[in-house]
């Protein structure tokens, strides 16, 4: 499942320009983009957005107020860096006690094409075939676009079963 950036950034209890910032700086990875050219957030990435804040956060306030030394600070953030590297790579997962997702960190969005699909008594049907298949989590249909978007576990289904799915109820 994933994410777009104001949830990212609301979750993260910061601001959409602050997410933005991060990612020029380099202190969070760009993440992917969907073909509308938006921003699609992987859950963990609220994680590396929580353990930024948090070490930036406390170190600048820290130096600010004199109790640490500004290398000190510095140092607080450099640590910062390397836990969101950490956690991107997968090498380890810094547990925040946030409402990371295990049962759907696999889950992926598919977007197929149904030029059959001419009405919302269509997209039902789509919607019915679609969600019968083993894995398959939310189907949404857009019958303006004659486009449905999948969530599904790709270790369950894939995009080649969705598909001959989707042209055995005569939409594709």
């Amino acid at each position: 499942m994933t994410l777009n950036t104001g949830k990212v950034a609301k979750l993260a209890g910061v601001n959409v320009e602050t997410l933005r910032f991060y990612e020029r700086e380099g202190i969070l990875p760009e993440p992917p983009r969907r073909a509308s050219g938006y921003r699609e957030y992987p859950r963990k990435m609220k994680q590396n957005i929580a353990v930024a804040v948090l070490f930036n956060f406390v170190g600048m306030t820290l130096a600010v107020a004199g109790l640490i030394t500004p290398a000190v600070a510095i140092g607080v953030m450099i640590f910062s860096i390397f836990a969101i590297l950490l956690n991107t790579l997968s090498l380890t997962r810094v547990d925040l006690g946030q409402d990371y997702d295990e049962e759907n960190a696999s889950v992926i969005e598919t977007e197929l094409s149904a030029p059959g699909m001419v009405c919302e008594g269509c997209s039902q049907k789509i919607t019915q075939g679609l969600m019968a298949l083993d894995g398959v989590q939310k189907v949404i249909p857009d019958v303006k676009a004659k486009r449905v978007h999948v969530l599904h576990d790709p270790g369950h289904t894939n995009e080649q079963r969705m598909r001959e799915t989707l042209k055995k109820l005569g939409y594709a």
